[in-house]
C-alpha cells in the first residue's frame, strides 16, 4: 500500500490543480 501511495504523490504532481484521492481520502 506505501507503494501505491508513493504513486499517487507522483501522479499528483503531474495532475496540479486537481483534487487527488487515495483510498477514499482527498489530498488538496
Amino acid at each position: 500500500m506505501v507503494s501505491r501511495v508513493g504513486i499517487g504523490y507522483d501522479l499528483h504532481q503531474l495532475v496540479e490543480g486537481r483534487p487527488l484521492i487515495l483510498g477514499g481520502v482527498q489530498i488538496p
